[in-house]
Parts: C-alpha cells; structure tokens; sequence
C-alpha cells in the first residue's frame, strides 16, 4: 500500500507520486493516533464556512482505495488543504449522469456531503480533463471554522500519495488506452437511488439553504407535470395538455448543415442568442452535430457572458474515456440549475456550440449575465 505505518508504530508515512516524477522513500507526517478524533463537521448549512483539512488528516479518513463511503478523494482536491471554503450547497441528492441524461434522469443520495463555492476539479491528474467539475466532499474532510478563525492556513505543499494517483485509473487502464475514475464516473457506488417525489429531499433543500421554498415548488412542479405528461401518453389524445409534451419543450425547425465559425476566444464577451434563433439550428433531435440544446440552457437566451474556455476534451461518466470535443464553448457562471433536475446542485457547465452564439464588441451591463446576477462557483 501506498500509505501506511512503518516499522515505528508510532510514525506515519505516506508514499508519494507527483505524475511524471516521484519521490522514494515516502513523506513524514508526523505522529498519528489509530483512533484520534478528527473533529468532523457535525452538521453545515449553505453558506457555512468550514476548513478544508490537511492531507494528513484527510488520509487518515481513507480506505485502501483512497475513499469514504465509496467516494474518492481526488490529487485535484489537495490543492484545497488548508483553505477556508464557504459551503456552496448540501448534497442531499444529486443527479445521475452515469446511467441516465436529460432532464428525467433519476436521482442520487449522497449522505454527509456538500460541495464547496469554487472548488472545481481542474483535471490534472485525469488526462487534462476540461470538464471543471464542482468537487464533492465529505464532511470528513472538512471541520468547523468559528468566525474569529476564519483564515486560510498554508497548504501542503508537497504531493500526494500514491494510492490517490493509483484510484485515477479505472478498470481496463492502460498508458496506450486509459480509462479513468473519478468521483463523476464512480457516483453510482458513493449514492443510492432516491425518488424525485421523496418530500423529506424537498424539505433537506429548503431547509439546508438549497432552495427557497418558491424555488422547490417550482422545480417541484415542472417535476410532476412532466410526470403526468409521459403518463398521458396512454390516454386518449384529448386528455392531452399541449399534446404530452414536457415542459420545457423545443421545437426544432433546422436541419443539418455547416455553421461559419467564429473562432472565440476565452475572455470574450457573446450573447447567447434568442430561443427561437437556435430552434432553427437544431436538428431533429435537438442538436447541433450530436450535441444536445437542453431545456436548462433556456434560461440563459438572450443574456451575455464572457467565454471561460473551448473544451476539446472531457471524461465520459460512462466508460470513464477520454471524449474528444470540437466547436465548444463553456461560459463564465453558466451552468445547469438544476431546475428541472429535482434541484441537482452540481453546477454542471452547459457546453454551447457557436452556432448559438453572437459576439459582442462592447459590455451592456443592463443584459450581462455575471456572478453578481447568476451565481458563482
């Protein structure tokens, strides 16, 4: 193992691997209790701030594979240790993006969870995955910060271990042909499923800070219309609302043929462009060369960002392979709500082809979209 005591039962040591180099002989962490109390946090609300431990303490929570409760804790996540991170949401639930897509997917219970303001994965140690995913931790890793503490230590400033490194490949890796693991694509063994309709998930949510109760009953709602819209398929066509399509709908008016590109650049301000607009992009099935316009990116028509970054390559949950990407674009503080996701607040970016989007010359504060009107994270 790559972690473990020595000789001495009383020292720590902890192997390390830096990815293209490595350190023999292990790390020193110091003394270390087989039983000593880590202080936990016991109990979080959103807006919550809490310190990230150290990774010595953070190891000390591991399994051999280098997880709690089936959730992996990832090299990315080291670059937090130490930090004063205000608490973004509680994972009560999360969505199912390994055996399911869409916005009828089925939903995730994650216990002792929460993800942090900021705190996204930046794919180092997976291949350079680009997918920026908001981390989740346990509350094992993190404790509680009283106001008159809240300042950030210094963080580890060596590697970390090997046994971190070694629960990045998953099943059938090779350096010819890698497959990844990370907590995206090993959700389904750190959850259970829990129903949408569960009413003690919709009070959790408004209760920890989530939602407001405006909020879970609107996310609520769109929920169980849509419920009743697959059921109307078996009844007679005019017992129909809207003819049993879900809400939100598209009606795709385009068909397949070649968009001019307009080669954006991180840092670059666009305007997502009118619904009606990208209807008469999309195909039959919704997209633009395979990729899907989603009811969650409907709110954001009309509104201006800055590009973050083109993303050419992001780890498929399924197969845990690297995906290779082209002609797209996620925006600064755009991201899925999870509105029609039961509440899902994992902020996933909603990846844009050009073709939904005009680039704008100059700033109109009235209609750009920021953190200061769209969150952050």
């Amino acid at each position: 193992m790559a972690a473990g005591y020595s000789g001495d039962a009383d020292r720590w040591f902890v192997g390390v691997d830096i990815g293209r180099a490595s350190i023999e002989g292990g790390i020193e962490m110091g003394p270390r209790e087989p039983n000593v109390a880590l202080r936990p946090v016991r109990s979080v609300q959103v807006g919550t701030h809490v310190r990230v431990k150290s990774m010595a303490e953070i190891l000390a929570t591991l399994d051999a594979d280098g997880r709690v409760d089936g959730l992996p804790f990832m090299p990315e996540m080291l670059a937090f240790a130490g930090r004063i991170i205000e608490v973004d949401a509680v994972t009560h639930r999360t969505c199912d993006t390994v055996k399911t897509s869409g916005t009828s997917g089925t939903t995730r219970r994650l216990e002792r969870s929460v993800h942090l303001r900021g705190a996204r994965c930046d794919g180092s140690a997976h291949g350079g995955c680009q997918a920026r995913c908001l981390l989740y931790w346990k509350l094992d890793w993190l404790e509680e910060m009283p106001n008159r503490q809240r300042h950030d230590s210094q963080p580890d400033i060596f590697p970390g271990p090997t046994v971190l490194a070694e629960a990045t490949h998953g099943e059938g890796h090779t350096e010819q042909h890698p497959v990844y693991s990370c907590q995206a694509t090993e959700l389904l063994k750190a959850s259970q499923f829990v129903s949408a309709r569960n009413a003690r998930m919709w009070w959790l949510d408004v209760r920890s800070g989530n939602a407001s109760i405006r909020t879970a009953v609107a996310s609520l709602a769109v929920l169980m219309f849509n419920k009743w819209q697959r059921f109307s398929k078996r009844l007679p066509t005019w017992l129909r609302i809207r003819g049993g399509r879900m809400w939100p709908s598209l009606h795709p008016t385009g068909e397949r043929r070649a968009y001019p590109e307009l080669g954006l650049q991180p840092g670059e301000l666009v305007e997502v462009k009118s619904l009606s607009e990208i209807e008469a992009t999309l195909d039959g099935n919704g997209a633009v060369r395979g990729l899907r316009f989603s009811g969650e990116m409907i709110p954001y028509c009309g509104t201006r960002a800055r590009v973050l970054a083109r993303v050419d390559r992001i780890i498929d949950e399924k197969t845990g392979r690297m995906l290779k990407l082209r002609d797209c674009i996620i925006l600064e503080d755009v991201w899925c709500e999870g509105t029609f996701r039961a509440l899902c607040r994992r902020k996933i970016y909603t990846y844009w082809r050009e073709a939904w989007l005009r680039r704008i010359d100059s700033a109109d504060p009235a209609r750009y979209h920021s953190a200061s009107n769209g969150g952050s994270a």
